[in-house]
């Protein structure tokens, strides 16, 4: 009776060894972030990557995102459109030569209005990430900020749209994940391409890549009022050591729906 104790015990305990390593992970797996550093203390901040600091869009990417706007031609950056909206591209970005109609392509940036999500995060502008408890800040050098909510919140039943959407995030190991809904149907999903409605849902995997060093964020966006199936595409950022430029819309802007600078409207 003990050797059949003494056996049992000794297959219990190999048993248990089999189980416990078959959970660990693999050797060089990303580890999940423990439960806890999701950033909404200063002390689980420290335990998290670090990649706050200012960045811009590196110019492959730049000039991928023209080729998504004005190419009308399929091209692997085109987005899945539906056909309403397949047309409106055709005829606003793609006409003219790739300039869009006559009088250029219509989009925010002539008017000086947000890009609004998801255009913003494709703009050639300058941006700087900060870690706060509880929240990542997103500020553009063109005035626009996105608050990504840390905290564990979940969005709230009824968003009030914004140009940049209610925004809710987490981190799986090395990769803040970013959540957006809300966002105001004037938006724009790309330069020249408003959203087609608020039902908009974009999510966002942003981390810094130890190979290159670059910031890279791949964004999947779905709208059934829009588009066939989702639009996915990826983003990378180089890092600015001199931080963001200053930039002023409206200063020697002559790019807008009258051809003419607004600065000095209503001026003798």
């Amino acid at each position: 009776m003990q050797s059949l104790t003494m056996k049992t015990g000794v297959i219990g305990s190999a048993l248990l060894w089999v189980l416990t390593a078959w959970a660990q992970p693999a050797a060089g797996a990303a580890k999940a972030a423990p439960r806890g550093e999701q950033g909404r203390t200063w002390q689980s901040i420290a335990r998290l990557p670090n990649w706050q600091g200012a960045w811009s869009l590196d110019r492959d990417t730049f000039e991928r995102g023209v080729q998504t706007v004005t190419n009308p031609y399929k091209n692997p950056y085109a987005a899945p459109l539906n056909e309403k909206w397949q047309a409106y591209r055709l005829a606003n970005a793609a006409a003219n030569g790739g300039q869009g109609p006559a009088s250029g392509t219509r989009n925010n940036a002539t008017k000086c209005l947000p890009d609004g999500m998801p255009a913003l995060m494709s703009a050639p502008h300058d941006f700087m990430f900060l870690f706060q408890p509880g929240v990542v800040v997103i500020v553009s050098n063109d005035g626009e900020q996105r608050v990504i909510h840390t905290d564990g919140r979940a969005h709230p039943p009824d968003p009030d749209e914004t140009w940049e959407g209610d925004s809710i995030g987490h981190w799986e190991g090395d990769t803040l994940v970013i959540d957006t809904i809300g966002i105001k149907p004037s938006a724009e999903v790309f330069m020249g391409m408003p959203n087609a409605s608020s039902r908009t849902h974009v999510v966002e995997r942003i981390r810094l890549d130890p190979g290159d060093h670059k910031l890279h964020l791949k964004a999947s966006v779905t709208n059934p009022d829009q588009f066939t199936q989702p639009f996915e595409y990826e983003n990378t950022f180089e890092a600015l050591p001199k931080g963001m430029s200053e930039y002023v819309c409206l200063e020697n802007n002559r790019d807008t729906d009258r051809g003419e600078t607004d600065l000095n409207q209503g001026r003798e």
